[in-house]
């Protein structure tokens, strides 16, 4: 696959409107209009990089235990999840 496939690639796994409930320890919470999950260090940079390019506000979600997400959700943010 060439670099430019490779990022394209990547990119698509940005996905909308995806409920937070199932990422938090409480279960509770709305939806995240951008979600990625990254799986490695150049992932998480080129999420980073396109959140800059847009102008997005980035919140990285770890394991989820120390948030509450209202169920309105977290409208406008891009939330990226480490997956170890």
């Amino acid at each position: 696959m060439k670099r430019k496939e490779k990022k394209k690639a990547a990119m698509s796994d940005l996905r909308h409107n995806i409920i937070l409930a199932p990422y938090t320890v409480y279960k509770i919470g709305g939806p995240a209009r951008f979600f990625a999950e990254v799986r490695n260090e150049r992932e998480m940079k080129e999420a980073l990089d396109s959140a800059a390019k847009n102008h997005a506000t980035v919140f990285i979600l770890g394991a989820g235990s120390n948030i509450l997400v209202s169920d309105k959700g977290m409208v406008r943010r891009l939330l990226l999840m480490p997956v170890l």
